[in-house]
C-alpha cells in the first residue's frame, strides 16, 4: 500500500473509532435508550378500517408491535410517520395488511430516524385465523384479550411476548429473547440465536420445540406430548414439566436441572456440563459421564427409560416425593 493510502486509512480508523466513543457515551449518559437519541420528528397518525378480516399480516422494518382489544366494530391502528417513514394500510382477500415505507434508507441517512416507531393495533376482535408478523428490530407483544389460530414472527432483533390461545405457534428470533405466558396451544416452535427462551404455564396438546444457539432456556409448569429443546450453549431448565411420551434435551455446553420433571421416556445429553435435579416417577436409568460422578436412583422394574449423557459434568438425579 503507497504511504497516502497508509495515512488515508489511519484518518479513517481514528475518526471510526473517535465516532464509535461518542457514541457509546452518548448511549452511556441516556442509559442506551435508543429513543432518546432520536432526532426525527415524528407524528402520530391514526387508520381506521372499517372492512371485515380474519386475517393480519404486518411487514415492517423497525416499530414495537403490540396489540390491543377494543370496543366496538372499527379497527384503529396508531403509527408514528414523518416525511421519510410512512405506513400503508389496507384489507383485500380477507387479510388486513400493514407494511411501511421508507422514503430513503434510515441507517444511511441519519441512524437515529429509526427509533420512535412504535405501532399499536386495536382490533375489534377476541379471536383471528392468522398473524403473520415480519419485523427487523422491535418488540412483539401478543396478549391473551386477542388470539389467533396460527402465529407466525419472524425478527432479527427484537423480543416477542405471547399470551393466551393460539393453535401452531412458530416464533423465530435472531437476536433477542422469546417469553410465553399462560399460552394453550396445539404447537409450539420456537427458533433463537441468540437470547433466552422462556415458558411458563404453557399447554400443548402436542409438541414443544425449543432450537437456541446461545442463551438460557427456562420451563416452568409446562405440559405436552413430546419437547424437545436443541441449545449449543446455555443452561437449560425444567422446571415442573411434564411430557406425556418423550422429552429430548441436549446442549453442547450447560448444565441440564430437572425440578419435579418428568415424561415416559427422558433424553439429556450435554457435552460439557451436569445434570442435575428431581424427577416424579422411577426409571430404568442409562447413565454415563466420562469426567465426573454419577448417581441416580435404583431402577424401577417397568418404567420408561431415562437415558443421560455428560463428557465432562456430574450426574445427580433424585426422584421427588409425593
Amino acid at each position: 500500500m503507497k504511504k497516502a493510502e497508509k495515512i488515508i486509512a489511519l484518518i479513517a480508523s481514528i475518526f471510526l473509532a473517535v465516532g464509535l466513543v461518542v457514541f457509546v457515551v452518548a448511549m452511556a449518559i441516556t442509559g442506551f435508550d435508543f429513543k432518546a437519541l432520536s432526532m426525527a420528528r415524528y407524528e402520530m397518525k391514526t387508520h381506521e378500517v372499517s372492512e371485515n378480516y380474519t386475517n393480519i399480516n404486518i411487514d415492517v422494518q423497525i416499530p414495537n408491535i403490540t396489540f390491543v382489544r377494543k370496543e366496538g366494530t372499527n379497527t384503529k391502528i396508531e403509527t408514528y410517520e414523518n416525511k421519510q417513514i410512512e405506513y400503508t394500510v389496507q384489507v383485500a382477500n380477507d387479510t388486513l395488511s400493514v407494511s411501511v415505507n421508507h422514503r430513503r434508507s434510515a441507517f444511511f441517512f441519519g441512524f437515529y430516524n429509526v427509533w420512535n416507531t412504535d405501532l399499536t393495533l386495536y382490533v375489534p376482535l377476541a379471536t383471528y385465523d392468522s398473524l403473520i408478523v415480519k419485523n427487523q428490530i422491535g418488540t412483539v407483544t401478543i396478549p391473551d384479550a386477542v388470539s389467533f389460530e396460527t402465529i407466525r414472527v419472524e425478527l432479527a432483533t427484537g423480543h416477542i411476548n405471547v399470551e393466551g390461545t393460539t393453535k401452531t405457534l412458530d416464533l423465530k428470533a435472531e437476536t433477542g429473547n422469546i417469553t410465553l405466558n399462560n399460552v394453550v396451544a396445539e404447537s409450539v416452535n420456537l427458533k433463537g440465536e441468540t437470547g433466552r427462551h422462556s415458558l411458563t404455564n404453557v399447554f400443548a396438546s402436542e409438541n414443544i420445540d425449543v432450537e437456541s444457539n446461545t442463551g438460557k432456556v427456562n420451563f416452568k409448569n409446562v405440559r405436552a406430548r413430546n419437547v424437545t429443546i436443541d441449545s449449543e450453549t446455555g443452561r437449560l431448565t425444567l422446571d415442573d414439566t411434564v411430557a406425556t411420551t418423550k422429552l429430548k434435551v441436549e446442549t453442547n455446553t450447560g448444565n441440564i436441572d430437572f425440578i419435579k420433571s418428568d415424561a415416559q421416556d427422558i433424553y439429556a445429553k450435554t457435552e460439557v456440563g451436569n445434570i442435575e435435579g428431581s424427577l416424579l416417577t422411577g426409571k430404568i436409568f442409562v447413565a454415563r459421564s466420562n469426567v465426573g460422578r454419577i448417581n441416580v436412583p435404583p431402577n424401577t422394574p417397568g418404567a420408561g427409560l431415562c437415558e443421560l449423557t455428560t463428557d465432562v459434568g456430574n450426574i445427580n438425579i433424585t426422584i421427588a416425593a409425593s
